[in-house]
């Protein structure tokens, strides 16, 4: 997989600003072989030691190196290795080069997930010839292997109902023989773990490894383990557990030996979706093996397979595979894709006008297997089969059926099979989704710090922005979830927005739990743009978007240059409703007199509070009416009657208490300045800002 096409631009600027240097361009990507993009001068290719970058100053000071280091994601590192004094390099030299190399990064993950897809399709497309179950399950592994980093053992565990534990019917790598001897107690180690809860896991660290191990593996398998076994090296560890019928099979478990990770969330997703696969494969074995009878139907369920694995394979896009699905069960399906918010129907169904997709996502939360969902009209023999599109832990959409007809094990097998290559699917447009997401953060990002004018009109067109158009800055955060779970979330309400506000949303990207967004409205149009936001938070999200979600809405102003002023004001508004513990949506106009008490630290709020009240509290007596007094005083806005009348006292009583209060406080009710003071203090006291 080379990443060489997008250098061109990389060069160019090089060359531009280090004429007179030599410089070496390396990318290190995670579990992969280190290689050189690109080089200028007669230096020999000397590729630098990311373990040392921090520790060799003085050896590349001595030989006149110096390393700048660009991270990405997926533990994917660039590192540009200058030969000389480096005296021209600069902050902003690193800035544009992050975002020059990004491509080459970009290219090389999607050529990666390709080759990962081709790799899972084929060896499932091998597998579907094997009868026999260990030749079956050895080739599962071997496969699996592939799209792993060198220096791991594979071994898949299978329980064995004559010994009621499970014992290894196949292992790959690295002290391989070791496992041999071992059987394990549902519940025991990692493995009988991921047996019995039937959950993905994940150890990053020997320790974590070592501690989980220790804490409930048999005295007799650790010494398999650590002592004859050779797995004190064990550094990560992944268990994928494979479902056949709705239930657990068996236990895929990978264990990486060396000084440092080189498992990445993409393989720990991949995995998942392997297993989803290999369960389909082992369901089918078992299906031949034991049900001679239904050699048709397997020979029916080949010619699926293949079709979808073409289909895949050809890029054809998910609306031609759900067509396929249509075609092959002659029923009526709608699909939709959480992620975009989208749906897609073959043949025409009135009931997908009633559909309540709150209820669907209701169901389906928790939920994590197709159900029928009968319908409530009384219609009988009618129904909808749901089957959910799930990728690591997270609903990616739905393939609804309507059922008018018993469904048929044809049936399961098309949409289980179908839904399976829609999650690969839609897993890797996610992929070029965040990439998306990442250059225009980039961007926005970079157009926040320029001060150059022609750079921030450079910025503004890259992003699509006129250099005059009135912008307001907005800010959503949504609750903390899976970070799948939470991309479909987030996708569902970008797609909303835009849907909402058209060409009135020109920048609209997503960090994490983070939607940054700048709204094309105009400066009347501020309160409509917050109701518009507000409904279109409902109608992604639901009833309880209120609860799952805060936003802070900066002001309208015109031109690029005062994005930065918007984009500020957002985050205080943001900033604003997180220190109330609030959520749901304001704009920073309507903070009001709080945005002067935004950046003061809160204990000099509450020192000020205290300052004023204190002596009331101090007095002996009774104290805790002056200071009830005082206030219901100032909530009356001073009228005598009116606070007279809330506390149930006489108006002469309320003059002698408030004649005490002056004293106290050493103050009059007549002074201006006095009185401001005592106001602030007061309207204080009820405020976020102080706890009093």
């Amino acid at each position: 997989m080379k990443a060489i096409d997008k250098t061109a631009a990389v060069s160019e600027y090089m060359t531009r600003h280090f004429s007179a240097e030599h410089y070496q361009i390396w990318f290190f990507p995670s579990g992969h072989d280190t290689r050189l993009i690109l080089a200028s001068g007669p230096d020999e290719p000397l590729p630098p030691s990311l373990a040392m970058i921090q520790r060799d100053q003085a050896l590349k000071r001595k030989q006149e190196l110096a390393d700048h280091v660009f991270t990405y994601a997926h533990d994917c590192v660039m590192v540009v290795r200058m030969f000389g004094n480096g005296s021209q390099w600069s902050e902003a030299h690193h800035r544009e080069l992050e975002w020059r190399l990004y491509p080459i990064y970009a290219d090389w993950m999607i050529e990666r997930q390709h080759y990962i897809l081709r790799q899972v399709i084929d060896s499932i497309r091998s597998l579907t010839s094997k009868l026999d179950v260990d030749d079956l399950l050895s080739s599962i592994l071997q496969q699996a292997m592939m799209v792993l980093p060198s220096q791991v053992l594979g071994t898949l565990w299978m329980y064995d109902e004559g010994v009621h534990a499970l014992k290894a019917r196949a292992s790959v790598g690295k002290h391989r023989n070791a496992v041999n001897n071992m059987t394990l107690q549902i519940g025991e180690g990692i493995v009988g773990k991921t047996f019995q809860d039937g959950k993905p896991k994940w150890f990053k660290t020997a320790k974590d490894v070592y501690e989980e191990v220790i804490a409930s593996t048999s005295e007799q398998n650790l010494h398999h383990m650590y002592y004859s076994g050779g797995f004190h090296d064990t550094h990560s560890v992944i268990a994928v557990p494979i479902f056949v019928d709705n239930k657990v099979a068996c236990v895929l478990i990978f264990n990486q030996f060396g000084t440092h990770e080189q498992f990445t969330s993409m393989d720990f997703q991949l995995l998942q979706s392997f297993a989803d696969q290999v369960s389909i494969v082992l369901v089918n074995a078992r299906l031949f093996n034991d049900l001679n009878n239904q050699n048709a139907l397997l020979r029916r369920r080949d010619e699926i397979h293949s079709s979808f694995m073409r289909l895949s394979l050809q890029n054809k896009g998910s609306e031609r595979i759900v067509k396929e699905m249509g075609k092959l069960t002659k029923l009526p399906l709608l699909f939709l894709d959480s992620l975009e918010n989208t749906s897609y129907a073959v043949r025409h169904s009135a009931r997908w006008q009633k559909l309540d997709l709150e209820t669907i996502h209701r169901k389906f939360e928790k939920q994590r297997k197709p159900a029928p969902l009968l319908e409530t009209n009384g219609e009988e023999g009618s129904a909808l089969y749901i089957h959910p599109i799930i990728s690591a832990e997270a609903v990616l959409g739905y393939i609804i059926a309507d059922m008018n007809r018993p469904i048929t094990p044809l049936d399961q097998i098309v949409l289980e099979q179908g839904s399976s290559i829609l999650g690969l699917e839609m897993v890797l447009k996610q992929s070029f989704t965040d990439s998306q997401y990442k250059r225009t953060s980039d961007l926005f990002n970079d157009l926040l710090l320029l001060s150059d004018v022609t750079l921030i009109k450079q910025r503004g067109k890259e992003l699509g922005l006129e250099e005059h158009m009135p912008l307001m800055a907005a800010i959503i955060v949504l609750k903390q979830e899976s970070n799948l779970q939470l991309n479909v979330k987030a996708n569902r309400l970008v797609e909303r927005l835009r849907h909402s506000f058209g060409e009135q949303l020109p920048v609209v990207f997503v960090t994490n739990n983070k939607i940054t967004a700048l709204l094309a409205v105009a400066e009347s149009d501020q309160v409509r743009a917050k109701e518009r936001l507000a409904a279109a938070l409902h109608e992604s999200l639901g009833p309880g978007a209120e609860e799952a979600t805060l936003a802070g809405l900066g002001s309208v102003y015109r031109g690029l240059f005062s994005i930065p002023k918007s984009y500020t004001e957002a985050g205080k508004a943001l900033s604003y409703l997180e220190s109330r513990k609030d959520k749901g949506i304001i704009r920073y106009a309507e903070i009001g007199v709080n945005r002067l008490f935004l950046q003061q630290p809160p204990e000099q709020l509450e020192e000020f509070v205290s300052e004023v009240f204190e002596p009331l509290r101090s007095a002996k007596g009774d104290s805790k009416h002056l200071e009830e007094t005082l206030l219901m005083y100032m909530a009356c806005s001073r009228s005598m009657n009116q606070t007279a009348a809330r506390l149930h006292i006489h108006v002469n009583t309320l003059y002698l208490r408030l004649k005490r209060i002056e004293e106290l406080l050493s103050l009059s009710f007549q002074n201006p300045e006095l009185m401001l003071r005592l106001e602030l203090a007061w309207y204080l006291r009820g405020s976020p800002y102080a706890s009093e």
